[in-house]
């Protein structure tokens, strides 16, 4: 097998930005939870695009800031980006795991199970 290394980072010369090519699984489940904080549509948006500036990007958290979601997505840099991380489905799939009714009903019987355990007397 050949030598394994990571993707380089892409140089967006129109912005002057590097793009991290993959999220790490911390840095997936960061922004996850980030997004997942919010009821609202837009929130949930504006809160996944900064969060992966944020973790995939060269641009201070400052220059977000100053910036404004609305311009930098206006001015597609948001998009430029997005398009480069190839991972990125990550993030929806984190979101959909945790969200998922499933995951729900598992951790009501886990709960109900170690409720009756302790009421019967038997701790884990």
């Amino acid at each position: 097998m050949k030598q394994i290394k990571e993707k380089d980072a892409i140089y967006l010369e129109e912005y002057d930005v590097h793009v991290k090519r993959y999220l790490d699984y911390s840095e997936v489940y960061a922004i996850a939870r980030g997004v997942m904080k919010f009821d609202d549509w837009d929130k949930k948006q504006i809160n996944y695009d900064v969060l992966v500036l944020h973790f995939c990007t060269d641009i201070k958290d400052e220059e977000i800031s100053e910036n404004g979601h609305e311009l930098l997505h206006s001015s597609g840099l948001i998009d430029a980006v997005k398009s480069q991380i190839l991972n990125l489905d990550d993030i929806d799939k984190c979101i959909k795991y945790y969200t998922s009714i499933e995951r729900s009903l598992t951790q009501i019987v886990n709960y109900i199970d170690n409720s009756l355990k302790v009421k019967n007397g038997r701790s884990k």
